[in-house]
């Protein structure tokens, strides 16, 4: 339980110790939005979706969803996630696909256009709606010269 009058980037920490560490953000509602709006998309609509830094006091009755930063075990403890805007080059990396191939960013990176669509593993529901709208997309992005790379912190052989 978050306890009232707690700061956001604590109570993060009550869902995983790393998410106090990696607090971003917060995008919060309130309980009353969701009775009058009844789901999370007709909240934004009506503009009810706050978002909050880490000294937000948390309230009772606030729904929460904490954005983080270096929550993987594998990264080193002083690793900070490079922020990124539309339009940016993406620093460089490699990745072991599904095949076992080897994916190298400079093969793509300033030379097409390119979706990074990063998700932190294979499967949950809204990672699922999100890769199942790249992939519906997927012939209109390929159309236009745009590849779409999804990264995931998965083995290779994870389930897609």
């Amino acid at each position: 339980m978050i306890p009232v009058g707690a700061l956001a980037s604590r109570a993060a920490r009550v869902i995983h110790t790393d998410f106090e560490k990696g607090f971003i953000r917060a995008e919060i509602y309130s309980l009353a939005d969701l009775e009058q709006h009844h789901t999370e998309k007709d909240i934004r609509a009506a503009g009810k979706l706050r978002v909050e830094g880490k000294d937000y006091v948390m309230r009772d009755g606030d729904i929460c969803h904490f954005l983080v930063n270096r929550c993987h075990p594998l990264l080193p403890e002083d690793f900070i996630m490079p922020s990124l805007a539309v339009g940016d080059v993406a620093p460089a990396f490699s990745a072991v696909l599904q095949d076992g191939s080897r994916f190298d960013s400079a093969s793509v990176v300033g030379k097409k256009t390119v979706v990074l669509f990063f998700y932190p593993k294979d499967n949950p529901p809204v990672c699922t709606k999100e890769a199942c709208a790249f992939r519906d997309s997927y012939k209109a992005f390929t159309a236009a010269g745009v590849e779409v790379i999804g990264v995931s912190s998965d083995s290779p052989a994870a389930p897609t």
